[in-house]
This record gives structure tokens, C-alpha cells and sequence, in this order.
């Protein structure tokens, strides 16, 4: 897929499995590793190499945050929007990441910078963090970004 080179990563990450489909995360995380991101062409290359179907690989590259499915700015930021996090300000806070960045959840800065999920400001289900603050990860580091103020110093 990528090269002799990541092909010989690939099937040493395997052969540390008594089955195949037991290294589709480890393999996914080096195709982002090659690559950048989880396209539905690796996906597709994953399933092949492993003897499971695109659709189960599909099913764990969207379900966990840290796998990016297109380029994304350097820096990506997730904030948690479940209920406890809402009544802790996440929407406020979101709003104002958007603001002070200029793009919309989704989206990349000019710059290539950041993007929140990708803005890399992302909507995420949870950090595991609601009982101190409205729960923030920045490229895979969990920051006290509860408030504006907090924010505007990182």
C-alpha cells in the first residue's frame, strides 16, 4: 500500500498476534502513522490484509476519536458535549474556539494548524472528566479548557 518499508511494519505488528484481525488497531494506527489520516481505500487494504470485512474496520476507524479519516491541522482539538460537560459551558466553549480560531467544527485553520475535530475542534462523547471541568483533549492530552479565560492562556 504505502511501500515495501511499511508493508515490513505491517507484517511485524501482525505476527505479534495468534490471529490477523487480533492487530486491526495497532495496523490502523500505522496507516495514520504513513499516511496521516484513515482513508476508506486503507480501510479497504486493512480488511484484505487481515481477513475482515471493510465494513468492521470502517465500524472501529469511526467509532474511536484518535483514528482521522481526512487530513486534519496539526493540533486537534476535542470537547466533550455530553450532558455534564453542556451544563459546564462545552457549547460555550466550542462557540468561542470557533470564534478565536475562524473556522467551524469540522474545518481546518488557513494555516494548517489546528482543527477541531477537525477544527480540529471535535465534538467527542466523553473524556472521562466531568466531575472538575468541562473536559477538553488537545492532540491526545486532556487540558482544563472549562471556560474562555482557559482557553485564551492555552
Amino acid at each position: 500500500m504505502y511501500g515495501a518499508d511499511f508493508e515490513k511494519r505491517v507484517d511485524g505488528i501482525v505476527a505479534r498476534y495468534p490471529e490477523p484481525r487480533a492487530a486491526l488497531l495497532p495496523v490502523l494506527w500505522e496507516v495514520q502513522r504513513a499516511r496521516g489520516f484513515v482513508d476508506l481505500a486503507a480501510e479497504e487494504w486493512v480488511g484484505r490484509r487481515l481477513g475482515v470485512s471493510p465494513a468492521h474496520v470502517h465500524g472501529c476507524v469511526t467509532f474511536y476519536t484518535m483514528f482521522k479519516q481526512r487530513p486534519w491541522g496539526r493540533y486537534h482539538i476535542q470537547v466533550c458535549t455530553t450532558l455534564s460537560c453542556m451544563l459546564r459551558g462545552s457549547d460555550d466553549l466550542v462557540a468561542h474556539l470557533e470564534r478565536r480560531l475562524g473556522v467551524k467544527v469540522g474545518q481546518t485553520t488557513s494555516d494548517g494548524r489546528f482543527s477541531p475535530a477537525s477544527l480540529a475542534v471535535r465534538r467527542r462523547p466523553t473524556t472521562g472528566a466531568h466531575g472538575s471541568h468541562c473536559a477538553s483533549v488537545v492532540e491526545y492530552s486532556r487540558l482544563r479548557l472549562g471556560r474562555e479565560e482557559a482557553v485564551r492562556s492555552a
